[in-house]
């Protein structure tokens, strides 16, 4: 959104910081693309990476009905940011 603020961070940002707002859900530091970035400590994204274990993922109730991406067969590939796994969604559709 154009000319929106960004929240102010409740704790330290680096190497475990704090999530924006006053959840106080931790961050963590991860390389993404060569660049280190926070995400949100145990979450999808610190858990898995690029590669979530999908029966795991079905198994939490906030994800809701995850089928769609069982479709999809990943594979590694080049990208612009470092190898990664992606899928060829044409071929399934």
């Amino acid at each position: 959104m154009p000319g929106a603020a960004l929240p102010a961070l409740d704790g330290p940002a680096e190497g475990g910081g704090m999530t924006p707002g006053s959840q106080n859900q931790p961050f963590t530091e991860v390389e993404f693309g060569g660049q280190k970035v926070t995400v949100p400590a145990d979450g999808y994204y610190d858990r898995y990476r690029m590669n979530p274990d999908l029966d795991e993922v079905a198994r939490d109730p906030a994800a809701g009905n995850i089928d769609f991406f069982r479709r999809f067969a990943k594979q590694m590939v080049p990208t612009r940011i470092g190898w990664g796994r992606a899928t060829s969604c044409a071929s399934t559709w």
